[in-house]
């Protein structure tokens, strides 16, 4: 694949037509002679995927993509940079280099880095993109068990992203059902190594995370413009103290929310409640998913709606908000002729949080469209009375 892909004519042709519909060039693939369309048109189809999650290999002549599930499931340039931030040192090795996004980003904080990959044609594809991006990284063709019996120099931080679907191709979500397990190798990785750094998939329980993996000193939990992401684990060999909370919210503009906090912390705080007031706080993906629900009441001077609500309030607005804020214009009750007043247009945005009807069921009874300016936020209130908070959002 690699070598017809690297022909001249061939990445002329996917760059020519780069914006037209791969399934119509697989169909006119007779008036193309010596062209391997059905490759090319993959590569069109992944180069798309590409542009926007990873611009920078995207930029870059003679980079080429995998197709389908590999380039999915890859971190994006986004939140790979930000791994990079977490850790560097002398040597580095991926276990589970994949498409090598990660490794490619780690390296940079490294001064030798070995990719390992079981899949020997990903390793050639890795193989081939590192030299294309002028990237020194060593490959190897193994699987991870085997890398670290046979390593003897030594390893600053290792890191691994394990396969999170089964050999149905079914997506797991315990710790035990990933590949590798990490729960079989984590004590003989720390025992080579200062450190592990794992990725986890969103959807993991947090709580079964600590349950199970020894030496936590941190955990990084990623959005990219709120769509939870991944999970971070940072793991040093002996380290037995509170575990750092970091939530962030990536943004593609540049700008990035961030809260970061103790879990033991978390667990002792108390919150205030109270009844709407005149601002309404809605926290970021992030900042949900890692259960900080009382010290980002604390830290912003904020009170809370309902335990189970997960939503704020305060009577002056507060700056730096991990999440989103709206000023409060009404509070009414699910009835098509009270909202109305508000809802010119006949629109809203509408959010459940801890209320008995989903929004569908909400559009249904009140026939309110989709979109607008007006955010509606159907929730319950600390007395137990189901609400809808009608808002319009404030933008930083």
């Amino acid at each position: 694949m690699i070598e017809e892909l690297s022909k001249p004519e061939v990445v002329d042709f996917v760059l020519q037509h780069e914006n037209e519909e791969p399934a119509k060039l697989i169909l006119a693939q007779s008036k193309y002679k010596n062209i391997p369309v059905q490759l090319a048109a993959a590569q069109i189809q992944s180069r798309r995927k590409a542009k926007k999650k990873l611009p920078e290999w995207y930029s870059v002549q003679g980079v080429l993509f995998p197709h389908g599930v590999s380039l999915e499931q890859c971190s994006s340039e986004l939140t790979a940079k930000y791994k990079a931030s977490l850790i560097e040192g002398n040597t580095l090795v991926d276990l589970t280099g994949g498409t090598g996004i990660d490794t490619f980003y780690l390296s940079k904080s490294f001064q030798n880095t070995i990719y390992v990959e079981q899949n020997e044609a990903l390793c050639e594809l890795a193989k081939h993109n590192f030299s294309a991006l002028s990237a020194s990284i060593q490959v190897e063709n193994c699987l991870s068990e085997e890398l670290l019996e046979k390593q003897t120099v030594p390893i600053d931080w290792f890191y691994i992203d394990p396969a999170r679907r089964d050999e149905h191709n079914k997506k797991v979500f315990r710790i035990d059902d990933c590949t590798p397990n990490i729960l079989d190798i984590q004590e003989k990785i720390l025992g080579k190594s200062k450190g592990l750094l794992v990725k986890f998939a969103p959807l993991l329980d947090i709580a079964e995370i600590t349950r199970n993996l020894s030496s936590i000193s941190e955990i990084h939990v990623i959005s990219v413009n709120n769509e939870c992401k991944e999970l971070l684990i940072k793991m040093i060999g002996g380290y037995s103290g509170d575990i750092s909370m970091h939530t962030i919210n990536l943004q593609s503009n540049g700008q990035s929310q961030k809260f970061s906090y103790s879990l033991l912390n978390e667990s002792l705080s108390d919150v205030s409640f109270s009844l709407p007031k005149r601002y309404l706080y809605e926290p970021n993906s992030s900042v949900l998913k890692a259960g900080a629900f009382k010290l980002v009441a604390n830290q912003y001077n904020l009170d809370k709606l309902h335990v189970n609500s997960h939503l704020y309030t305060s009577e002056e607005k507060m700056a730096g908000f991990a999440g989103r804020v709206f000023e409060i214009i009404g509070i009414e009750a699910l009835k098509k002729q009270s909202l109305s007043p508000y809802l010119p247009d006949g629109k809203a945005n509408i959010t459940t949080r801890n209320f008995p009807l989903t929004v569908n069921q909400i559009r249904k009874k009140t026939g309110i469209k989709e979109g607008g300016e007006i955010y509606i936020f159907a929730t319950t209130l600390v007395t137990g009375k189901s609400i809808l908070v009608i808002c319009k959002k404030i933008y930083s």
